[in-house]
This record gives structure tokens, sequence and C-alpha cells, in this order.
């Protein structure tokens, strides 16, 4: 996709031919002369329309009319600060201050602009904690996307992005760099390209492990696992994966004496580090991390949905038949999950499962969890699911040498799996 370049030449301002009036301008309606509170409870019951206005027609006066909404939320913004006593009445539309069109509508105003843009993004987490990004990634989400995509970003509106991640709290940083990821790719600006990279490497990641509920292991749970786990040995294995698992592993370790074949590092000796360098092999299989950070479970279902029309192996259905309470569909995505896990034949180390916005993990041989492995496809544009650098990921959980299976992959090896477990 290419970035359209800045279309006046100056930094933050409004485009050429634009039909908005400047908001000093705007003849507000009596309907919004009242109390903050009043005014966002009618934002909220209009904006519903509007936006489903925008979704099925993106035409131009669909973003126009989207506009004006935008424009009253703004101006509201900018008459009353933000506070807590309002908040339950922004909450669903202020993540649309980050739109391009605003961007350039009211760059004059950058930094009153940015700071309720901060204070509505903190305000988010202490009113959900650590489940912000969920209550963000919902149909508002969907508005600002639709919004990018009428108004390509340029490479100010980006810089801007960059800016603004700053100051922002983690769930916030997740969304924009998921866009800044999209789209930097495309445009010019190396010095640009070389920051998101940098912002995707240092990305903070710190996710907390899940710890598997007892109600995980109910005795029913266990009796299907079972069931489950015997029907894959029935199956075969992914040869594409295993190969990546089993290839030799290269470990290099620096020493203070000269060991086998090693070389000297005359810089290192000079400074008195240890200067010998030993390199090594080994065919044990490699750790896997399976990053299910922004795995589609809507996608998924069709997959499998197609599967079963076109028929799946009896086993499955015996399966399905003794279990009446777990639906065809269901089954065959824990039989997949717990496929993957098959792969894994290092004995020192379990697969390490990477969910929800980078927000968790588990560490599992065989996945209880499996519900927490796709997002539900309502919550998540997929210009907003951040992918990052494997090499991160890597480093976050301290396995250098591991095979980083990420949405992409795990899709492919979908196809693969329905077409082993085909009638």
């Amino acid at each position: 996709m290419k970035i359209s370049q800045n279309p006046t030449g100056g930094d933050y301002h409004q485009p050429d031919q634009s039909a908005l009036k400047p908001p000093e301008e705007y003849d507000y309606s009596n309907q919004f002369i009242g109390s903050s509170r009043d005014f966002f409870y009618l934002i909220d019951k209009n904006f519903d329309y509007l936006a489903n206005q925008f979704l099925l027609n993106k035409n131009e006066s669909a973003v126009t009319e989207v506009m004006y909404t935008l424009e009253d939320i703004y101006s509201a913004f900018h008459r009353e600060p933000v506070s807590s006593s309002n908040y339950r009445g922004i909450q669903n539309n202020w993540g649309i201050l980050l739109s391009p069109q605003m961007f350039y509508r009211f760059g004059k105003n950058i930094n009153e602009w940015k700071s309720i843009i901060e204070k509505s993004a903190w305000l988010m987490v202490d009113n959900w904690g650590n489940d912000a990004i969920h209550h963000f990634m919902i149909s508002p989400i969907k508005i600002l996307y639709r919004l990018i995509d009428a108004q390509v970003p340029d490479v100010d509106y980006l810089n801007w992005l960059c800016d603004l991640y700053r100051s922002v709290p983690e769930f916030l940083k997740y969304v924009l760099l998921a866009i800044l990821q999209t789209f930097s790719e495309s445009c010019d600006s190396c010095q640009l390209k070389d920051q998101v990279k940098l912002m995707l490497m240092s990305y903070s990641l710190s996710p907390e492990k899940l710890a598997i509920n007892a109600e995980e292991q109910k005795t029913d749970k266990v009796r299907l696992s079972k069931l489950c786990t015997d029907f894959i040995k029935t199956m075969t294995m992914s040869h594409s994966l295993l190969e990546q698992l089993s290839q030799p592993r290269i470990h290099q370790q620096l020493h203070h004496q000269p060991v086998g074949n090693s070389i000297i590092i005359p810089e290192k000796l000079m400074s008195g580090e240890a200067a010998f360098l030993s390199v090594s092999k080994s065919t044990n299989y490699k750790p896997v991390i399976f990053d299910c950070t922004s795995l589609p479970d809507q996608e998924i279902d069709d997959k499998i949905g197609g599967s079963i029309k076109s028929g799946v192996r009896p086993g499955i259905i015996e399966i399905s038949m003794s279990k009446k309470h777990v639906e065809l569909n269901g089954l065959i995505k824990k039989i997949f999950f717990y496929w993957l896990a098959a792969h894994h034949m290092n004995d020192t180390t379990s697969p390490v499962w990477l969910t929800w916005y980078y927000n968790n993990y588990s560490k599992a041989v065989q996945t209880y969890l499996d519900s927490r492995l796709t997002l539900d496809d309502c919550k998540v544009e997929s210009m907003a699911r951040l992918k990052l650098p494997p090499e991160r990921i890597k480093y976050c959980f301290n396995q250098p040498s591991a095979v980083v299976l990420q949405t992409d992959d795990l899709l492919l090896l979908l196809d693969e799996f329905l077409a082993l477990i085909a009638d």
C-alpha cells in the first residue's frame, strides 16, 4: 500500500479542499449545550447509527457525517477536561480521535489534543486495569481503521503516532505500534522505518503466566484430552515443522582458555575478557513458542467448517458422539492444538503458548487452555494485530534457538492438519 505524501508540505495541518469548518466556527446545536454527561449520552446513541452507516457505505458522505460527529466529540473534550465523572460517556468514542482525519483537522491544537488522548487512555486503565485493551478493541476500533482506510496515513501522521507512543499506557502502545507496523514499510522515510523497527524490538513484553485452573482439569476434560491424545497417535506429523525443530543448533561460547577448535578474539583478550570462541552443534530438538496472540477465531472456524462439510475421519466423529456436550467444530480445534503440541520433542522444556495481545502465556504440553488460543474476530481488526519480531519473543523467554510460530505459520499448519483428518 502506497503511503500518501503530506498534502500541505507542513506538519500537522489540515489538507486543502476540506469542506469542514474549523471548530471555533462550528455552530453547536441546542442539544449539545447541556452537561458533558448528557452530550456524550446523545453522541453514544447517534454514533452507533453513524458507525453502522460508515461501515456499510464507504462513501464520502458517510465519512463527512462521521467527521461532523468527531468535531462534536473533540470540541466537547476541549470545553470540559476529561475526568472520571464523564468518562463513562466517552469511553466508546475517544479512540477515534487517533484517526488521520482528526490529525489533519485539529493539528494546530496538537498539544491540547494529545493531552485529551493521554488522559482518556490513562482513565481507561484506571477503570479496566489489565483488561483495558479488551474494552478498547470493540466496534469503535473498527471505525478508526475504516477512517484510516478512507485517508491513507502519510509520514507526518505516522511520525505523530511515534511521538504519542512515548506517553500512553501499554494497551494503547499496542494499538499504535500495530498501525505503524502496517503502514511504515510502505513509506519512503528510512528514518521512520528504522524508528518503528526499534520500537518493535524494544516493545515491553512481560506477559503474565497463566496457571492451569482446576476447572480445566475436571475428570470429563481429562478423559476428553486422553481421547484427543490417542487420536493424535494415529496421525502423521508435519514434515516442515519437524524439519524446523530438528535442525542442528549452533552454540557459541567464550572461554578464558582454548578448548577444542576454538579461535581467539584479540580485542577480548586485550580487555581481559573471555577470549576463545568455540562453536559446537547439537541435534536435540529446538524449543517451540506458539505465538497465538492474533490467531483469528472466525477464520479458524470457517476453515474447520469447510472441512466438516467435506467430511472428516470417523475417529473424530466417534469422539464427538461419545462427548455430547462437545461441538464437532470445537473438538477439531482442540485436536489441532494437541497435534501442534505433539511436535514438541524437547524433554527439558515445555512449549510456550503466548496468548491475547502478548498479555499472558502458559507452558504446558497438554493444551488445557485451548479456549484462550484464539481471539474473537469481532474484537480484532486485521490492521490491529501486532506481530512482534520472533527475536524479541525469543529474548523475552530466554530461548534464543526457539522456533517461533506466528499467525501465518499456524494457519498454514491448520490447512495441513485439516488435509490429514479429511475422510
